[in-house]
């Protein structure tokens, strides 16, 4: 799933929806969905990223770098947390990702070169790969308890208040909503 149907994913799961003439309608709150925080690590990987990128080329990478301190009000301890968890998920979770591709790759021996006919179905998944999907969304459902250990129990409040806000306005930025989108 790409990073902007995730965010839009995220969006839907804590109830910001568009009424019938464009304005947001807020549903009533709930527990921002697991999988968020998925988005907010890897979009935390980014940020961290184009900040390395920033100070590469001689200008301040902090503020990129900062989006989610400054947004949360999280002190510099607190944010190290948060980013330092976030980085150690998301490589988690992009070995789950190679790993499922390369379980893919090996029970495909010969690629499906055409359409499947009506009411044909696809093979079915290898067992591995489903174990491993299990193994993963343990993973993503151990996020949240995980961030509160690490932050705190206000930190993480903080956080997840400035997470729904965000989520609920179109405040997250990230690289596809920057991009131009396709007609």
């Amino acid at each position: 799933m790409n990073t902007m149907k995730r965010v839009f994913t995220a969006a839907a799961a804590i109830g910001l929806t568009t009424g019938v003439f464009g304005q947001s309608v807020q549903q009533p709150a709930v527990q921002i969905p697991t999988a968020t925080f998925e988005v907010v690590f890897r979009h935390i990987q980014f940020l961290k990223q184009r900040s390395e990128q920033r100070v590469a080329k001689g200008t301040t990478g902090t503020k990129a770098r900062d989006y989610y301190k400054e947004s949360a009000q999280l002190s510099p301890a607190e944010a190290d947390s948060l980013e330092t968890l976030a980085l150690t998920v998301v490589k988690e979770l992009d070995a789950f990702d190679e790993r499922a591709a390369a379980i893919i790759r090996a029970s495909r021996p010969v690629p499906l070169n055409r359409r499947l006919l009506p009411g044909e179905r696809p093979p079915s998944p290898p067992q591995e790969l489903l174990d491993l999907q299990q193994r993963r969304d343990a993973v993503v459902q151990n996020l949240r308890e995980r961030l509160k250990q690490a932050l705190g129990t206000g930190a993480f409040s903080k956080l997840e208040q400035s997470l729904t806000t965000q989520f609920k306005t179109g405040g997250l930025k990230t690289t596809a909503t920057t991009q131009k989108q396709r007609p």
